[in-house]
Formats: structure tokens, C-alpha cells, sequence
């Protein structure tokens, strides 16, 4: 965020920076890093968060995201292939 500000006032579109009175005013958690999921233990991935007691809108927000990720790692997939199939010579 103090970046972004500094870069506005670099740009003369304000004054001032804000963002340098919020320095430390909120505090952030220890971030803890998790290992990816296996490829074979993908499938019991969306019965496992269904089955979870979270937040309804995290719910909400996995049940949205998920066709989207889906359909992108689709079109990746396809781009690729057809980037790799030969030309024909006829």
C-alpha cells in the first residue's frame, strides 16, 4: 500500500502519503506454509471441503472459483498441445 502512495505522489496526483501513518497498524499472523496436494489425492479434494465446518461464504467462494480454475487449466492444457502438434506438409 505505501508503495502504491508513494508512486501517487511521485505522479502529483496527491500530496501526501497516508499510507506511512498506517506503518504497523495492523498486525499480520505467522504465515504457515502448507505442501501441495498430491495428483492422487486430488479427488477426495471437493468432498473433504464440503464436509468442512468453515465459513458458508468460503464455501460459496470455492463453489464459484472452481469452474473458473477448471476451465483456465482446460484452455492452458489445449493452447499447449496445440503449440507442440507438427505442421502438416501437404
Amino acid at each position: 500500500m505505501t508503495g502504491i502512495m508513494r508512486e501517487a505522489v511521485e505522479a502529483g496526483h496527491i500530496d501526501s502519503n497516508p499510507a506511512n501513518d498506517l506503518q504497523g497498524a495492523t498486525a499480520t499472523g505467522k504465515v504457515q506454509h502448507r505442501p501441495a496436494l498430491p495428483l492422487e489425492r486430488l479427488p477426495e479434494l471437493p468432498g473433504r471441503i464440503e464436509a468442512d465446518g468453515g465459513r458458508s461464504l468460503t464455501h460459496l467462494a470455492i463453489q464459484l472459483i472452481r469452474p473458473v480454475t477448471i476451465a483456465d487449466l482446460r484452455r492452458s492444457v489445449a493452447a499447449c498441445c496445440a503449440s507442440r502438434v507438427p505442421a502438416s506438409t501437404s
